[in-house]
């Protein structure tokens, strides 16, 4: 009796990851979601089969898979997320859930887990490794122990462990970081890195506690220097942060091998999503730099596979392999005309086919904006001074760069009460415990937001996610503080008397609602706050950066002003 097949796709031009070459006139089988034959020319006959798929005229390739992305950082829930990013592509994504960690802890991860299972998108989820960020420089929602990470590591569906974000205490050997480098290593699981800027004797020590990749490299230099050491390089480019123009014409120029380099996102909202796509735009982009577009294809396929250990499994299109496959228009905008996972055609045309159920959240997930009532003189940022001027140090910002730099101000004392310098773009900061009713309040001042009048807060602040707070005038500060906290978390703007929110109640960093209404809302409020005189693109993600207090130069956490390279808490004042 012939062979029945679920489907079959008939005529594609393949494009083959495994020989860097695009082959014609190629037909493949599938049955029970894995390609079962590969046909070339006339080899191929008549197949009995359940659903053919013309491809004439058409590429077929590996689904897209994202080596490094924050799914938090869409502002979408995992559901939400894979409504928008299935269609663009985007088969699989490997995900370090740190930020869901840092306020719900091992709650936050297996709803992670379970809120995968039942989507058309792989999920591997990585053990979050800094949970907290840092010791003693800020207050989390939670803390994840060595012996949590080893449970996590010995679960199926966790690929390995997430970025190891405090180099430093890698490079000193501190035996709590190593033993969950060890605990990874021991289990043959890969271990995600976090370097930024590391070269040299200090790179060598990081790699060398057995951390294996990177996606903070900002120059071909230093991309390259990492990938001769035998790092994975993973070339970010997402909504903030985007790398590729600084890297990857530096290594096409130097001639070389791209095997061990991925294309990844790290952080793409949802706005960014929804009006450019995800590895779409991502392999766009390379190709218009310059990359050959099967070498494209394989950055965000077989070496994304090859990396994770999964290439037996994924990444490329042959026969034993899961059918995640990707139908193309074409090789230059990557126009996506089907995607099938697990031999099932999931989306089409953009529009998504496969029904995504809806999950239940529980409480502890959606209220937890846990912080005492914030009144303007508890953002006040005092000095005992009989002077009427003087020096502090701000966070200098820039749209566009994690790092921040230290800028000298010199600023107003109204009765020991340091003032706003509107005109001078120096205005107060303020990052608010929202965990445990500490009552913790870090002040500090920020240039480079360009705010002319009224108050923008936010519950997104890497990694601890508390609430980060700025504006013109402490009054209006506070204000977007207590409307912060009616809507359980999200982002706020005040000003001219009037008040724009977006909910985030998931964890206070994502939305349950459709991703179309919340990017509508995300839009709303960014036109609001260029009506307050800030031209940046996205200032909140801008702020939401602030309290990251392990990428240098200076930040600020509920703790108080923090001195990246000094590991410590210091005072605003010069």
């Amino acid at each position: 009796m012939k062979e029945i097949f679920d489907l079959v796709i008939e005529n594609a031009s393949l494009v083959n990851v495994l020989t860097s070459e695009i082959q014609e006139n190629v037909s493949l089988a599938i049955k029970k979601g894995i390609i079962q034959h590969l046909y070339f020319g006339n080899e191929y006959g008549k197949l009995k089969t359940k659903k053919t798929i013309s491809a004439k005229s058409s590429f077929i390739a590996p689904g897209f898979m994202d080596g490094h992305i924050h799914i938090e950082s869409s502002m979408l829930s995992l559901v939400r997320f894979a409504q928008v990013a299935v269609p663009h592509g985007t088969t699989a994504v490997f995900i370090d859930p740190h930020e869901i960690a840092n306020v719900l802890g091992m709650g936050g991860i297996m709803l992670f887990i379970r809120e995968s299972h039942a989507l058309p998108l792989k999920v591997f989820v990585e053990a979050p490794s800094c949970v907290p960020a840092t010791k003693g420089l800020e207050t989390s929602g939670a803390t994840i122990s060595e012996k949590e990470i080893e449970d996590l590591l010995d679960r199926k569906e966790i690929i390995g462990l997430g970025e190891v974000m405090d180099f430093l205490s890698v490079i000193s050997r501190n035996p709590e970081i190593m033993t969950k480098i060890s605990s990874a290593l021991e289990r043959n699981k890969p271990v995600e890195g976090h370097a930024p800027g590391l070269i040299g004797e200090e790179l060598d020590k990081y790699l060398s506690a057995g951390i294996q990749s990177d996606h903070e490299s900002t120059s071909g230099k230093e991309a390259l220097e990492k990938i001769r050491k035998g790092m994975w390089l993973e070339i970010r480019e997402g909504t903030v942060m985007k790398n590729l123009q600084e890297i990857l014409p530096y290594l096409l120029k130097k001639g070389i091998s791209l095997e061990r380099c991925l294309l990844v996102s790290d952080d793409r909202d949802v706005n960014d999503l929804l009006d450019n796509g995800h590895l779409d735009y991502t392999l766009r982009k390379a190709v218009n730099e310059g990359l050959d577009p099967v070498k494209a294809i394989k950055m965000v396929t077989i070496n994304t596979a090859s990396r994770f250990h999964l290439e037996n499994k994924f990444g490329s299109v042959s026969p034993g392999k899961v059918a995640d496959l990707v139908l193309l228009n074409d090789l230059e905008n990557f126009r996506v005309l089907k995607v099938i996972v697990n031999g099932e055609v999931v989306a089409e045309n953009y529009q998504l086919r496969k029904e995504v159920k809806e999950i239940y959240y529980p409480e502890f997930a959606l209220k937890t904006i846990k912080a005492p009532e914030i009144k303007e003189q508890d953002l006040y940022l005092r000095k005992s001074s009989l002077g009427k001027r003087t020096k502090i140090v701000a966070i200098q910002v820039k749209e566009g760069e994690a790092y921040t730099r230290k800028s000298v101000q010199e600023i107003t004392l109204e009765n020991g009460v340091a003032q706003p310098s509107i005109k001078n773009d120096v205005l107060p900061i303020a990052v608010v415990e929202r965990h445990h009713y500490t009552g913790n309040i870090g002040k500090g001042f920020i240039k480079g937001l360009h705010l002319k009048e009224g108050a923008l807060a936010t519950s997104i602040g890497h990694d601890a996610h508390n609430i980060t707070v700025t504006g013109c005038s402490y009054k209006e500060m506070a204000e977007a503080v207590d409307v912060l906290k009616k809507i359980s978390g999200g982002l706020v703007a005040v000003g001219n008397g009037k008040v724009k929110s977006v909910p985030l109640p998931l964890a206070g960093l994502m939305s349950i609602k459709d991703p179309v209404e919340t990017g509508k809302k995300i839009g709303e409020i960014l036109n609001f706050v260029r009506g307050l005189g800030s031209p940046l693109k996205n200032p909140f993600t801008v702020l939401s950066f602030i309290p990251l207090s392990v990428i240098p130069e200076i930040r600020l956490t509920d703790k108080g002003l923090v001195d990246v390279a000094a590991r410590k808490i210091v005072s605003p004042f010069l």
